[in-house]
């Protein structure tokens, strides 16, 4: 389970929601920033997100890794 916020705030659940871990995004030198607007995975591994600054970042291997687009 994935869940998104205001602040660039991320977290995962590998139990369903009984447990989360914050996670934060980051490529190179940047990091998320501004609020998550769309969270969507097509499957387990693929994910994408958009925020309120129009950044979009994506994972190819369940959110281990991310790269701003």
């Amino acid at each position: 389970v994935w869940a998104g916020g205001t602040e660039a705030a991320l977290y995962h659940s590998l139990d369903a929601g009984a447990h989360w871990a914050r996670v934060i995004p980051a490529s190179q030198s940047a990091t998320l920033s501004g609020d998550i607007l769309s969270l969507e995975f097509a499957d387990a591994q693929n994910g994408r997100i958009s925020t309120s600054t129009g950044e979009v970042w994506t994972t190819v291997d369940n959110g281990q890794s991310w790269k701003k687009q």
